[in-house]
């Protein structure tokens, strides 16, 4: 089974989830709403919604669903002409579909992080534009994987399996150690300092049924989960996974941005 990810958002302003749910859904009643874009204001950009089932876990609720839109980008082309190479950018509109959830808790979870694909940034902008009518209202946290590696070589030390690190002084000023018990290794005693060899990530095995999970936390926000490649996860285990270090994150100041432009509902 693949990796998978989640990289974990939350949102300054209180919400009720059955409010949310009842506006994503009238916007899939809709079929499509219309935007400007950014740099070419004549351009027109669709997007909608597709709401999926909902994940509940006791007092926890999560609604799922893909939000589909197009998205300004500029291409680069080029003319060859009698004075030579010119270049012709144009602006195109391409389509993407992000996968989301949104918690009873202020949580919103996309299947990848802003850093890893280009497409996160405007659709969690966008996402919050219906929600809160402006774009920096989910923004996403930071890990306190210092807490996490020290809590775990505390309580359940064999559990912690790899940690990353940079910005160490010395001849290795990056690495990322992979292994089982990594605390009891030579290397790991000689990059243990958390101050000079501050941490990116951090590593533990959860339980999970009668197996372990090798999970990994980056302080940018993501949680990873590696399954054997027979293993299969079911989503209520993914979303026990993320709880268990939600208490580790913290939240970020959002940055001040302008709502997105809005047109009509349809053209």
């Amino acid at each position: 089974m693949p990796t998978i990810s989640r990289w974990i958002c939350t949102s300054t302003d209180s919400f009720s989830l059955e409010t949310v749910k009842q506006e994503l859904k009238k916007l899939e009643e809709e079929k499509f709403r219309t935007r400007q874009g950014e740099r070419n204001p004549e351009l027109v950009l669709r997007y909608t919604v597709k709401l999926h089932d909902e994940v509940i876990r006791q007092d926890l609720k999560y609604l799922s669903g893909t939000l589909y839109f197009e998205h300004e980008q500029k291409s680069m082309k080029y003319e060859i002409t009698d004075d030579g190479v010119k270049d012709n950018p144009e602006d195109i509109k391409v389509t993407y579909g992000v996968l989301f959830w949104i918690s009873n808790k202020n949580l919103f979870l996309f299947s990848k992080s802003e850093k890893s694909s280009e497409e996160i940034r405007p659709a969690r902008e966008l996402l919050s534009n219906i929600l809160f009518n402006k774009l920096d209202g989910i923004n996403g946290v930071s890990f306190d994987v210092n807490s996490i590696e020290d809590n775990t070589l505390s309580t359940q030390q064999d559990a912690f399996w790899t940690f990353g690190f940079h910005n160490r002084k010395g001849k290795i000023t990056s690495a990322t150690y992979w292994g089982d018990n990594i605390s009891q290794d030579a290397l790991y005693l000689n990059t243990g300092d958390k101050q000079s060899a501050k941490r990116k990530s951090v590593g533990i095995k959860v339980k999970y049924s009668e197996n372990f999970l090798k999970t990994r936390v980056t302080k940018e926000g993501t949680i990873l989960m590696y399954p054997g490649f027979n293993d299969t996860l079911d989503i209520g285990t993914i979303f026990d996974v993320v709880e268990r270090f939600i208490p580790y994150h913290v939240t970020k100041k959002p940055r001040v941005v302008q709502a997105v432009n809005t047109l009509d509902t349809n053209e």
